[in-house]
């Protein structure tokens, strides 16, 4: 699991120094870095698309579980040993027989998040990103200061 402490510490510190210079509203300003390391919509319907697969098989064994937890009932050994047959989509189409067939074609279509509910779960992002994000947030508040400063002295 990725620790997701110092991308937040890299985010609060960008809005930070912004809001010492003054903006307005830094958290639009960040948000607005953050963009910038989005990939283009093309690339990024690419890799979603890539994760389709994996969330049709795990709601597969979901629907299985569930099916295999009526048809057990109370019964561990039942159950342990319709779970061992059913690690395979043939042995869960052999045990969960109509109603697995029934539960599978309920399962909702795979659609991906938007690019910017990506972006709400800036956490998620590499600590690379956060620290570019970071260090722009730095200059864009040093120039900002710097240029108030030199129009104070004109």
């Amino acid at each position: 699991m990725q620790d997701n402490i110092p991308g937040a510490i890299y985010r609060k510190y960008a809005e930070a120094h912004l809001s010492a210079a003054a903006y307005s509203d830094p958290v639009s300003v960040v948000n607005q870095l953050y963009k910038k390391y989005l990939p283009e919509e093309e690339q990024y319907i690419y890799e979603a698309e890539q994760f389709k697969p994996h969330y049709q098989n795990v709601m597969e064994k979901v629907a299985y579980l569930q099916i295999i937890e009526k048809l057990a009932g109370d019964d561990a050994v039942k159950y342990k040993e319709l779970y061992e047959q059913g690690k395979t989509p043939e042995g869960r189409m052999t045990n969960g027989g109509q109603l697995y067939k029934k539960a599978v074609s309920q399962i909702p279509q795979y659609e991906p998040g938007t690019k910017d509910s990506f972006l709400l779960r800036f956490d998620d992002l590499p600590e690379h990103v956060h620290e570019a994000v970071y260090k722009e947030a730095f200059r864009m508040a040093r120039h900002h200061l710097q240029s108030s400063r030199l129009k104070q002295s004109l």
